[in-house]
């Protein structure tokens, strides 16, 4: 599909097809291409021997939609917050100084 190569994050011809799919069932990024009429209702045609089906699909929350990742509680942050360098004070103190 060519308007989702112009989202689709890609190096190289196999990424997009590899990730066209995650994009493909995202009812807002196709209302955002332009691709469809409502996201509250988007047809799927699909043919087979000769005979097409057509299905409405509705949208759905998923992990990809949120377009954000919190990690597992179970890991550990490498960044020290205590550290004068680190990023993560400079985020918390603007005032502080970086060195």
């Amino acid at each position: 599909m060519k308007p989702l190569r112009q989202i689709v994050p890609h190096d190289n011809e196999s990424q997009i097809k590899g990730s066209t799919p995650l994009y493909m069932f995202l009812a807002e990024v196709l209302d955002g291409l332009g691709l469809v009429d409502d996201p509250d209702a988007v047809p799927l045609i699909v043919e087979k021997n000769s005979v097409e089906a057509t299905a409405i699909l509705k949208p759905e929350e998923s992990e990809i939609s949120k377009l954000q990742f919190v990690p597992p509680t179970e890991w550990i942050d490498a960044r020290d917050p205590a550290s004068p360098n680190s990023c993560a004070r400079s985020f918390m103190d603007s005032s502080a100084p970086i060195k």
